[in-house]
């Protein structure tokens, strides 16, 4: 949403293998607002060909013969569907919408759908109708609950359907020192619930609502886009869509391509320094912020089998991706002359919220600028080459 990327942590091991009763939206835009953002961390060589304006690079796969180890979707001719790239965009602009909706506290009342609802929770089983063990797989501290009765997922479901239509209509009142806003709940958890002990079991719901808020949504307009111009990086609705429809439809092509290639197998010597590295930024994080590996993974919400598949996945993504680049390039004889270099870095460097190219370069090094140019120009022939579908 932003035109700033500067995290360059190898990858957030985050909720991996986690198991909560709340589900938490996950923004599905596809947007990646510069390339560096997941550009592949492996080396390169820039040069100059003796005579001629070309950049050139020296693969990092030189001695693979990169057929052995990947087969490639088509990638010229790809299907571009207009669907997802309109849900894509639909999803951005509701990005920033909820960036700047101003929510206002609701003293007291009845939930109404739409509220914004923070509760904290005690669940208790009762399936044989009287108050059993805590069950503390679903115990929640301070949850809200937005946009309360309307909020769905990417599948229709709304979050915590246990709760969602249950307290609409609920009283609440934050003005009565002796008005204890709390209400108990009685649900059936279906059999195929994603808690093995929870599936089929009925449970008593002990709600305390913390808070009610209203939301004031802005219009999506100019006005917006002008007001936030610094924070945002655009003045006007058309600058916005001009650019994210782009930035979507080049990342959906090859998101779709990366999805359809297979690989064969993966080149050890290429994984394995990825999986170092993934561990040595969080060995010098917990080194940091003085934690334990247990310590970590708490703090990640995820297990020491989340914490090496996130590892796996990293070093696999990145290898694969990179694979997929370079089967490209070399099949194509894909190349940059001096001055499309620097036209596309300078791009890169503002799109990334960079004052100038030369800060720009330091942070991320010439390797990785020249590796970002050179992707999204085979993002682009890709994006030229595609075949639009409804």
């Amino acid at each position: 949403m932003k035109k700033e990327n500067k995290t360059k942590a190898p990858v957030n091991a985050g909720k991996a293998n986690k198991v909560k009763a709340n589900k938490v939206k996950v923004n599905k835009g596809l947007i990646i607002k510069c390339a560096v953002a997941v550009v592949l961390l492996a080396g390169i060589a820039v040069g100059t060909v003796l005579g001629l304006d070309w950049y050139y690079v020296d693969t990092p796969y030189d001695g693979i013969r990169l057929p052995k180890y990947i087969t490639v979707a088509k990638y010229f001719g790809a299907e571009l569907s207009e669907t997802e790239v309109k849900e894509a965009l639909d999803d951005e602009i509701q990005a920033i919408l909820d960036e700047y909706t101003i929510k206002t506290t609701v003293k007291k009342g009845t939930i109404a759908k739409g509220q914004n609802v923070t509760v904290t929770l005690d669940c208790y089983d009762y399936t044989n109708g009287v108050k059993g063990d805590k069950i503390d797989d679903i115990s929640v501290t301070g949850y809200e609950i937005t946009n309360i009765g309307e909020h769905e997922d990417d599948e229709g479901n709304k979050y915590f359907p246990e709760l969602q239509d249950k307290l609409i209509g609920v009283a609440f009142d934050f003005e009565n020192e002796d008005f204890s806003n709390t209400v108990t709940l009685k649900h059936t958890y279906p059999d195929d619930y994603n808690i093995d002990d929870l599936k089929g079991k009925t449970v008593m719901h002990y709600v305390y609502i913390t808070k009610v808020t209203d939301s004031n949504v802005p219009e999506y307009n100019d006005e917006l886009f002008a007001s936030h111009s610094d924070e945002l990086g655009y003045k006007t609705v058309k600058e916005f869509e001009d650019y994210m429809i782009n930035q979507i439809e080049l990342n959906l092509l090859w998101n779709n391509i990366v999805k359809q290639s297979t690989v064969i197998k993966y080149p050890e010597k290429k994984t394995q320094p990825l999986k170092d590295e993934f561990d040595a930024y969080y060995n010098q994080y917990m080194s940091s912020n003085q934690l334990t590996f247990e310590q970590l993974l708490t703090q990640l919400g995820t297990t020491e089998s989340g914490y090496l598949e996130a590892k796996n996945s990293y070093a696999e993504g990145t290898v694969k991706e990179e694979m997929i680049l370079y089967e490209i390039i070399q099949a194509e004889k894909i190349r940059l002359s001096k001055s499309e270099y620097n036209e596309r870095v300078a791009k890169l460097a503002s799109d990334s919220g960079y004052a100038n190219v030369t800060a720009f370069v330091e942070d991320y090094g010439k390797e990785v600028a020249y590796r970002s140019c050179i992707w999204e120009k085979v993002k682009e022939m890709i994006l030229e080459r595609a075949v639009r579908v409804d």
